[in-house]
């Protein structure tokens, strides 16, 4: 390093670690005497300056340790090194003079109202780069190579930094000459009686202009770099590290940031005054020109900005003044601020803002979907007070055919938050109570899907029986079907859910329903295999006492609830009684008992006599009015169920036959009738049989 340029780089930067510490030191005294100052002389408004001290602080630790680098004997600098301290720290010092001066001009008893925080916010994103370019110069004097030197400094980002750092240098020394810390009134300072913020006066409307070329001042150096707003001495050194860490970790926001729109002029400021709370520097902004619905460089506007900080008083005014309500902030998740407001529990700001016209159904530009959709979908993002806040005084809203970007009705979203948000009990009460005051304020008990499925099947599979009793209770359709054509009282009993099977037939589902293959659902619980007994006889009874018709149920092959009864559980009666006692057919045929012989199938009670060889099932049959002279086949008297007895030789089957009807009918001179024939035939001459018959 040459002796001359190296001298004179030693001395640049101690000129800018000196003007940063005297800025500082200016700050702090001013923070310090207003402390012990009347609240009313203006310590609300210097306590603005407290991040800038923090900046300058940070400038003055990279200062002093670049400087302390450059004094050593061995470092090397190349040539774009030198070009950087010989131009952009020089540019960095005459700036900071400017800035120190300007400083200096307030005193504790300033009034807040009258600090230019558009030349606050100037001086910050000036300090802000010029500290990020010495962490540079740092990392770079740490090669010993000057290639290696050279190579690190051609790096788009550092390219883009210096850009930065003289576009706010140029900024400063522009404000030097024209611009002030102090506002200026058209007729001079502001006078004492502009303290106090009226909503009375009004500013001009805006007329929007093309954002200056110089705007680029306001662009955001990176968040890591605003912890030096609480950094002290000794923890400089780590936060700059990681500002300049966090920075160029994100190359592709440094690369693209002279691409990306910068704020409109005094947008930022207007937007910081917001923030504070600030009426009167709202009205001065306003009254300068600052688009009133502006973006920072955070995308947020002045409406945003002040829900965000519960500043209802600076809201109320912006409203008035004509701020839309209706703006959002940038960003693919942008929200009106009405939306801010609710997310932050402010409901003061959320009475202003539906005061002044703001409505709970607003859309999104580009999907067409209600922000509503957002608060319902998140999961814990909104309790159901609030949404009952936006919908019964959101202007009439009414939740009837409000659907999200994929054309889910919001009460189907909220039911189905749930399931994408596994969570505990007390959240799941509150997505019950979300559905629920949806559906009061017009969401349809039979609303759908975007598949096609009923909400009451929804919540039946999610196993929430108190929504399916109340979506009931509202008038929903009992017996509506999914997009399967398969009714829920089906669904449920498949489900062996006889509770709900319980719920629908008392609300008038249909006891006769079918399934998607036209199976009744006398037959569905029947052919369960995996359902207990006691769970098929609680299922069978509800739908019978409830109008179900075993007699003209049956299958594709005409197989009845009765035949299914009788064959899943021949030791058991309890079932084909109970279907018998409500009207199952006792002559019925048992098709799927035909014979290989081609003959016709029996009856109930021929099966019993002869196959089933159970008085039980035959008294069954005879004590629910079977016919006790129908034989299987007509043509063939002995058929008849006292000639099958007979030949089994089953005595008290022969009484039970006589005493309900059965006849025997004579014989003549040429032989014996059908009966005494039959055992003839037989070979069986029980003679207790015989005296029966010839009784």
């Amino acid at each position: 390093m040459g002796e001359k340029s190296g001298s004179e780089f030693i001395a640049t930067c101690a000129n800018l670690a000196r003007w940063a510490e005297s800025g500082s030191r200016e700050i702090d005294a001013l923070l310090d005497d207003s402390a012990a100052a009347p609240p009313h002389n203006g310590r609300a408004g210097l306590s603005q300056l407290w991040p800038l001290s923090g900046f300058l602080r940070q400038l003055r630790d990279e200062a002093n340790r670049l400087k302390s680098t450059l004094e050593g004997a061995s470092v090397v600098l190349s040539p774009r090194v030198q070009t950087i301290c010989s131009t952009y720290l020089v540019e960095c010092d005459a700036a900071g003079a400017v800035l120190t001066k300007q400083l200096m001009r307030l005193t504790p008893e300033t009034p807040a109202e009258t600090i230019n925080m558009a030349t606050v916010q100037q001086y910050e994103c000036f300090v802000k780069p010029v500290v990020m370019l010495l962490v540079v110069l740092l990392q770079t004097l740490q090669q010993n190579s000057i290639v290696k030197q050279e190579e690190g400094l051609e790096d788009e980002d550092v390219k883009l930094l210096m850009i930065r750092v003289g576009s706010s240098c140029r900024a400063i020394g522009r404000s030097g000459k024209s611009g002030s810390i102090l506002l200026e009134s058209p007729s001079g300072r502001l006078s004492s009686s502009s303290k106090e913020a009226s909503f009375d006066t009004l500013p001009p409307a805006y007329e929007a202009s093309q954002p200056s070329q110089d705007s680029s001042h306001h662009a955001r150096i990176g968040s890591t770099t605003s912890s030096a707003m609480t950094s002290g001495n000794g923890a400089s050194k780590d936060r700059s590290s990681a500002g300049f860490k966090g920075f160029f970790s994100k190359p592709f926001r440094a690369a693209t940031d002279a691409l990306r729109p910068k704020p409109e002029p005094l947008v930022t400021p207007l937007c910081q005054a917001a923030s504070y709370g600030s009426v009167a520097q709202l009205k001065f902004l306003l009254a300068e020109g600052a688009n009133i619905d502006g973006r920072d460089e955070e995308g947020k506007t002045a409406l945003v900005r002040a829900v965000a900080a519960d500043q209802l008083g600076a809201l109320e005014y912006l409203l008035k003044a004509g701020a839309d309500h209706r703006v959002c902030d940038g960003g693919a998740a942008g929200r009106p601020p009405l939306f801010h407001a609710v997310d932050a529990e402010n409901g003061g700001a959320v009475d202003l803002l539906l005061e002044y016209g703001a409505s709970a159904l607003q859309r999104h530009d580009w999907s067409g979907e209600p922000y509503l959709a957002n608060l319902v979908r998140r999961r814990g993002a909104t309790s159901p007070e609030w949404l009952e806040l936006l919908l019964s005084r959101g202007g009439g809203a009414d939740a009837a055919g409000l659907l999200d970007c994929w054309m889910q009705p919001l009460v189907v979203v909220a039911l189905q938050k749930s399931q994408q948000h596994p969570s505990n009990a007390d959240a799941d009460d509150d997505d019950d109570e979300v559905v629920r005051l949806l559906l009061r304020h017009g969401a349809s008990p039979d609303t759908r899907d975007a598949s096609g499925y009923p909400l009451l099947h929804l919540c039946a599979a999610q196993g929430r029986g108190g929504l399916v009793r109340h979506l009931l209770e509202l008038g929903a359709d009992p017996g509506s079907s999914d997009i399967n054509g398969t009714p829920l009282l089906v669904t449920a009993a498949k489900r062996h859910d006889v509770a709900l099977v319980q719920t629908l037939l008392e609300h008038g589902a249909d006891a006769n329903a079918h399934d998607m293959y036209l199976k009744h659902v006398l037959l569905v619980v029947l052919e369960d295999s995996k359902l207990g007994h006691a769970d098929k006889v609680s299922l069978l009874s509800l739908l019978l006492q409830h109008g179900a018709q075993p007699h003209q149920a049956h299958d594709v092959w005409n197989v009845t609830p009765l035949e299914k009864a009788l064959a899943a559980a021949a030791a058991l009666l309890e079932i084909p009684a109970l279907l018998l006692r409500h009207g199952a057919d006792p002559d019925q045929r048992l098709v799927g008992r035909k014979s290989r012989d081609g003959k016709p199938p029996p009856t109930m009670l021929t099966h019993a006599v002869e196959r089933a060889r159970s008085r039980e099932l035959a008294e069954l049959a005879l004590d629910c009015g079977a016919d006790a002279n129908l034989a299987d086949d007509e043509a063939d008297p002995g058929r008849a169920p006292l000639a099958l007895a007979a030949r089994g030789g089953d005595r008290r089957l022969v009484e039970m036959l006589l005493e309900n009807g059965a006849r025997v009918e004579r014989g003549t001179m040429s032989g014996p009738g059908p009966v005494m024939e039959t055992v003839v035939r037989s070979g069986n001459n029980n003679p207790e049989i015989v005296r029966l018959l010839k009784a």
